[in-house]
């Protein structure tokens, strides 16, 4: 393993039952990157995370911090962090987004401090004083990402982060996930159908369906037949390969809608 690597995953298999729901899956992601996992419905997506996780059985390998996922420590566990798709529980209760976060580090000392600290940076500090219930989408998905953020950990994983989270949501995701790379190292992996906004933003792009279709920098592996292998071709069709000279190849929607 090269000392640079945080997270790597080699033969990985994941069965339900008789069905094998993973084949071999094989990548690595490095110190301080951002990278998305994405493929159609049903492709193992969640699945892989939640084996990430720890939270399934699996066969192969999966090595965190250069150890087996199985012989971590208590806190080497610490040091990785879950932000979900959705935390519905959180709106009902009654208390504001301070509160909620405090609870999130009542045995730390300094709690007021790193509130603050990674408030400011997810631009949550101007609401600590809103009730979690009157939060939009993508209000409580930052308030998400900053609980995840109060245990500083060193690797960060999200579930489907744009689901519900409107257009200037998403922007100020993306600005917030941008300043964590740039201001902590964050490295980050992303599971989530829509593309376009993803792959954007992020180092490298791990696109599954079942297995392993293809892995490495979004310009370098974003082209077309790949699309029709994880998508079908009713997807490709809708999209236009645009090249630039001597820069990378983006796709873009006849239409508003989103791959999924």
């Amino acid at each position: 393993m090269d000392n640079n690597e945080i997270l790597t995953v080699k033969n990985l298999n994941v069965f339900l039952g008789n069905s094998r729901i993973l084949h071999d899956i094989n990548f690595f992601i490095n110190s301080g990157e951002l990278s998305v996992i994405i493929g159609p419905n049903g492709a193992g997506k969640t699945t892989l995370l939640k084996a990430i996780l720890g939270l399934i059985p699996y066969k192969g390998e999966i090595t965190i911090f250069g150890k087996d996922l199985n012989r971590l420590t208590k806190n080497e566990r610490d040091k990785i962090a879950y932000v979900p798709q959705f935390f519905e529980r959180a709106y009902s209760i009654p208390i504001t987004v301070n509160e909620f976060l405090t609870l999130s580090l009542q045995n730390n000392t300094d709690v007021s401090k790193r509130i603050f600290e990674f408030a400011k940076i997810g631009d949550v500090e101007k609401f600590l004083n809103k009730r979690i219930s009157d939060l939009s989408g993508g209000e409580m998905q930052r308030v998400l990402i900053v609980r995840a953020l109060l245990s500083k950990p060193k690797l960060l994983l999200f579930d489907e982060p744009f689901s519900g989270v409107d257009k200037v949501g998403e922007k100020a995701f993306s600005d917030f996930i941008l300043s964590l790379k740039k201001n902590y190292n964050v490295t980050a992996i992303m599971v989530s159908h829509d593309v376009y906004n993803v792959t954007k933003i992020v180092d490298k792009v791990i696109c599954i369906n079942k297995r392993l279709v293809c892995f490495g920098a979004p310009e370098e592996i974003l082209l077309e037949e790949h699309f029709e292998e994880i998508f079908g071709k009713s997807v490709v069709s809708h999209k236009h390969r645009i090249c630039k000279e001597g820069g990378p190849c983006k796709f873009y929607e006849d239409d508003e809608s989103d791959i999924s």
